[in-house]
């Protein structure tokens, strides 16, 4: 699966992609990078018994999430006014 923001980094918000893995489709955060392409990632969920939590993966079965958009109009803080009263 090709990276649209290239591998996995510290701290990284991936989607699981792994059809077999009982986190597939599931966002989690990138924990720890390995020797070579493996990757722990965490998740926020509940893991059921024998569900790992970090779990391990290779970095061609994680999605990275991409940056935040850009602030909207809507998005954006008021200004504050700068003249005296």
């Amino acid at each position: 699966m090709a990276q649209q923001y290239g591998p996995p980094k510290l701290g990284d918000q991936v989607q699981v992609m792994r059809l077999e893995s009982p986190w597939f489709q599931s966002t989690g955060t990138v924990v720890s990078t390995g020797l070579g392409d493996h990757i722990a990632v965490a998740f926020n969920k509940y893991s059921s018994p024998g569900v790992p939590n970090p779990a391990g993966f290779w970095a061609d079965e994680l999605l990275v999430m991409g940056p935040p958009a850009p602030p909207g109009p809507n998005d954006e803080l008021p200004q504050p006014s700068m003249t005296m009263q």
